[in-house]
């Protein structure tokens, strides 16, 4: 307990977690780095936690990461893994919102709900087709060349294309 004479007294900042408001619209090929920017930034923001938000969310970023290992969310993360799940939810479309929605039911059979990492996972393997990992020239020189409109439907059996082509007769990847 705090007595007024004690000198020794110093409040200590809270964090106040807000909601995760204004994550930009899906993206397409071309301003996915755009957008995961604005992800972090914005979740680092609201969260009240700043760079332990950041660490935190890497992880869905780390190469070979896997939605389902972000299941367990510990309790201090619960109340900003749910409102992350939500914001990030409301902006999918097409094909990646499919792709959600079907882990969503997977883990709502287990009793659970999907974790607002991994949506964000999930996410960020819907922009590397069959497990590749494109940098930002290699990717921009497939949406130039040869995708027709700006989005991840069309993007998606372009790939499908061209690693039908790369791999050998034997169908070993």
């Amino acid at each position: 307990p705090r007595r007024d004479n004690d000198i020794d007294y110093l409040p200590r900042a809270r964090s106040t977690e807000g909601e995760v408001l204004g994550i930009p619209p899906m993206p397409d090929a071309a301003t996915f780095l755009e957008w995961r920017c604005e992800v972090f930034t914005i979740s680092c923001a609201v969260s009240g936690r700043g760079e332990q938000t950041a660490t935190w969310l890497s992880a869905c970023a780390a190469e070979g990461a896997q939605p389902h290992e972000f299941s367990v969310v510990q309790p201090q993360w619960g109340s900003f893994d749910a409102k992350l799940a939500t914001a990030i939810r409301a902006v999918l479309r097409g094909d990646l919102l499919t792709r959600v929605n079907t882990l969503l039911d997977a883990a709502m059979l287990g009793g659970r709900m999907l974790s607002g990492r991994a949506t964000l996972c999930a996410v960020f393997r819907g922009f590397r087709p069959t497990g590749r990992k494109f940098s930002y020239d290699s990717l921009m020189d497939v949406y130039d060349h040869g995708i027709t409109d700006n989005s991840l439907e069309a993007m998606q059996p372009y790939c499908s294309t061209l690693d039908a082509l790369a791999v050998p007769r034997t169908g070993a990847v």
